[in-house]
């Protein structure tokens, strides 16, 4: 989760920004597909899903966190119905051929271990399926899918006046000066929409600059702890205990739901799965409307809650407010 919430922040951000100049436009259509696809495949590198791996390990191992997690967890399997539907999903899977075929390969392989240890070593090979580029890039190509149906127009006001305002605000002080810019490197003269655009892609989102920005985002201490403090406090609230129940038992008691996510972990059990597979068994089980619906109830029920849009301010203001990513975020946006 915090791999495409940060991400999403990255294209939002992105797709904000429309440089003036003397009435420069960007053509929008043509720009945000080409830059999903410079974000996909850097966000699949090895050292950037490293450090996206190392951040979430950081964040799991926060004690509260991995506290509430457990009672979060136990909250739900408590639930009848999300029990029982739970239960069925593992026993089909125990029962599912590739699951059977890997743990007598793994059992021929590593003679006397016990069953726990083969549990750890099937565990460890869909980590390792699921951590590889092409994999990764599936997973990314997907997101995007996903990502455009998500409803966000229940964000409450005080979000967008404490958060998108002065988003707007960034891109409006330095708009005309970034047109100017795309003017210049046109050789003085006004670009097309479709030249613009070609012009800012691979001045200020090449992906070695994405690929920068990653990396010195991932490795700071201060978005590790505001991700904690956000995280623990977004947790705390009943109304996000209520709708993650309500969510999980209406995705998990869902057949089509059960199928795809069988199928996937299948999928990814296999020594070398095709990321061409993955990618199709992951829409059909993110984007069938059933699925979208109950993540956009999950969605508009959580922020329908009034102390979700503080949360997210102090979020944002406490990230705001350090230096050195103040400083990364201008380099990436502006520095070009």
């Amino acid at each position: 989760m915090a791999r495409i919430a940060l991400v999403f922040c990255v294209l939002v951000a992105a797709s904000a920004c429309k440089p003036r100049g003397a009435e420069v436009r960007l053509d929008p259509q043509s720009l945000l597909p080409k830059l999903g696809e410079r974000m996909t495949r850097v966000v699949s590198e090895p050292e950037v899903t490293a450090g996206f791996d190392a951040l979430v390990t950081a964040i799991g191992a926060d004690p509260t966190l991995r506290t509430r997690g457990a009672a979060l967890l136990g909250g739900m399997s408590s639930d009848p119905a999300t029990a029982a539907a739970m239960t069925d999903v593992m026993t089909k899977l125990q029962a599912s051929p590739g699951l059977q075929k890997v743990v007598r390969d793994l059992m021929a392989a590593n003679p006397g271990v016990s069953a726990d240890q083969i549990g750890e070593l099937v565990g460890k090979r869909v980590e390792t399926s699921w951590a590889s580029p092409p994999i990764n890039q599936a997973w990314m190509r997907t997101w995007n899918r996903l990502r455009g149906k998500l409803e966000l127009g229940a964000l409450p006001k005080v979000v967008e006046a404490g958060i998108s305002a002065r988003v707007t605000a960034y891109f409006e002080r330095n708009s005309t000066r970034w047109g100017d810019r795309l003017i210049e490197l046109n050789g003085g003269k006004l670009p097309s929409a479709e030249r613009a655009v070609e012009l800012y892609l691979d001045r200020a989102w090449t992906e070695d600059r994405m690929r920068r920005f990653l990396r010195s985002l991932l490795g700071n201490p201060t978005v590790q702890h505001e991700l904690i403090a956000t995280l623990r406090r977004l947790l705390e609230l009943p109304t996000v205990e209520r709708e993650l129940k309500t969510a999980a038992k209406t995705l998990l008691s869902d057949p089509a739901v059960q199928h795809a996510a069988i199928e996937l972990m299948t999928l990814l059990l296999d020594a070398s799965p095709s990321p061409a597979a993955i990618e199709q068994q992951l829409d059909a089980l993110l984007l069938p409307a059933p699925t979208i619906a109950a993540i956009n109830h999950l969605i508009a029920g959580i922020l329908a809650d009034p102390a979700v849009p503080k949360i997210l301010v102090d979020a944002f203001d406490h990230l705001a407010a350090d230096p050195k990513l103040a400083a990364d975020v201008d380099q990436l946006i502006d520095g070009w």
